[in-house]
């Protein structure tokens, strides 16, 4: 038996039902006697007469339910009741309470409703392998859907031919992730005390807390240690952890296991096999990099000369018949972008001993060069993540050849990002006199950034990802952040075949 904690009951059970493959959060639990009585608080109306439905897999001819509530509510109250059940709490009935209405609805988990919560569940865990379904058109539900952001009907409609008008209906959030915590001071701990993850600095100062919910990623840089407890939560709430050296060099990534879009990763591995698939996906993100510096240096001052040979590197980059052609336009555009990167420093900026000569790495020689190494390894992690969350291998890309230790594709995926974030970022910072000489420091003939100095330039990368642009394609104003990950979506609505083309963003 269960004795209650409050007049309430129950709350916040995490529970499984191991025999049918049912995993709950359940809310609320109210007790009657020895019954146990989910109950689900939703936003809407109810409807104004039960409803006849129908769940996938019933026989031909057979009888539909007649429900009190929406079907989706009550599938999900009877599959609550069923995990409830199989851990020993027993359960016959459960409520809806929908606010808007002030109406608590009681349904009943009779027999047919169960079968028919069985079968939404065999439904869902073979959707789990296969290919995501072709999206609604136009569809109201969409508006509400707490999975419009992974589905992106509008986008997908609109790219395959389906949608003509613009700018879309507004249902992708600028941003709806949790955020990302940057660990970098050595000797940090970050461990977990219930729900909230702690970050203990190493000589006893303050501990920060942070609930485990609004986080998506810790970046941890050097000798910083993560407690078991708190790897486990992190992993076990979709989280993913980013390790760095403490140089800044981006060494790899914590991930949850999950088997989710696996049709997905072999249709990404089909690609890369497909030379000529592997060269479009290729010559699109490439020419869409080169792009993107020319609008930097053209927005920044660079000479007419640089701008028209990067104008006419990108036509050749589209144009390229293989990979080994595309690598080359690459090195030219670098040569010719790197050398126009000086005229887009103002004076200011160049009199306090800020320059380029030329782009280098491992290591990089130069405080701006130091700046562009370290920002392109938190923009790597970046890809990495979206990667793993959208469930396409990191490591197999279509223009970086795979390599041990390298995340080809998240290396593929940032190329036209690096302009617009990145290297934005350094100008900015350096332009508007953030950062001085004093936040770089020489080793062995290597410039690595002080500990302010990443914070400094980490504080202006996360200000630059929350900034919104209007969407070249879509019309709408989204965030940098955002954009990556709906630029990681649609590469996947490519390879499974939903989309005709891959085009990643470019800025005018």
């Amino acid at each position: 038996p269960v004795v209650a904690g409050d007049a309430l009951g129950l709350r916040n059970l995490y529970l499984e039902d191991v025999e049918h493959g049912i995993v709950a959060r359940i809310d609320s639990v109210e007790l009657d006697g020895r019954r146990h009585v989910p109950v689900e608080a939703k936003h809407g109306h109810p409807p104004k007469e039960p409803v006849a439905w129908t769940p996938p897999g019933a026989a031909p001819g057979e009888a539909p339910l007649s429900l009190p509530v929406w079907p989706p509510d009550a599938v999900q109250l009877c599959a609550e009741g069923m995990v409830l059940n199989a851990n020993g709490y027993p359960s016959a009935y459960g409520f809806v309470m929908y606010r808007a209405a002030r109406r608590r609805i009681r349904v009943d988990f009779t027999p047919e409703l169960i079968r028919a919560t069985r079968l939404v569940a065999e439904a869902a865990r073979a959707a789990e392998t296969g290919p995501l379904p072709p999206p609604l058109v136009n569809s109201p539900k969409c508006l509400r859907c707490s999975l419009h952001s992974i589905c992106l009907p509008d986008e997908t409609n609109l790219l395959r031919g389906v949608l003509a008008e613009t700018p879309l209906r507004r249902i992708v959030p600028s941003r709806d992730d949790g955020g990302i915590v940057y660990v970098t001071e050595p000797g940090t701990q970050v461990g977990k005390t219930g729900d909230v993850l702690e970050i203990r600095p190493r000589e006893g100062g303050a501990v920060q807390s942070l609930p485990l919910v609004e986080v998506a990623h810790v970046a941890v840089f050097g000798n910083v240690t993560l407690t078991a407890a708190a790897v486990s939560a992190l992993l076990s709430s979709g989280a993913t952890i980013g390790h760095f050296s403490s140089g800044g060099y981006f060494l790899g990534l914590t991930q949850p296991f999950s088997l989710r879009n696996a049709a997905t990763r072999r249709a990404q591995l089909d690609a890369a096999d497909d030379r000529p698939r592997a060269l479009q996906i290729a010559r699109a993100l490439m020419t869409a990099k080169i792009l993107n510096q020319r609008t930097l240096l053209r927005r920044n001052g660079a000479a007419p000369p640089a701008l028209d040979a990067l104008a006419a590197l990108a036509q050749e980059a589209q144009d390229a018949p293989d990979t080994e052609t595309l690598l080359g336009v690459e090195g030219r555009a670098a040569h010719v972008y790197y050398g126009a990167f000086p005229t887009m420093l103002r004076d200011a900026a160049v009199a306090d001993g800020f320059t380029l000569d030329g782009r280098n790495r491992r290591p990089p020689l130069d405080p701006v060069n130091a700046l562009l190494s370290f920002g392109y390894a938190i923009l790597a992690r970046e890809f990495a993540a979206a990667c793993v969350h959208v469930g396409l291998e990191p490591t197999i890309g279509f223009l970086h050849a795979p390599r041990p230790g390298r995340p080809s594709l998240a290396l593929d995926l940032m190329e036209p990002y690096r302009p617009l974030v990145v290297d934005s970022v350094v100008l900015r910072i350096l332009n508007t006199a953030q950062m001085g000489m004093k936040h770089f420091v020489r080793d062995r003939g290597s410039v690595l950034l002080t500990p302010e100095g990443r914070r400094r330039f980490l504080n202006a990368y996360e200000y630059r990802l929350a900034q919104t642009i209007r969407h070249p394609l879509f019309g709408y104003t989204i965030s940098y952040r955002r954009a990556m990950e709906v630029e990681v979506r649609m590469l996947a609505r490519f390879l499974d075949g939903d989309l005709p083309a891959f085009a990643p963003l470019t800025t005018r």
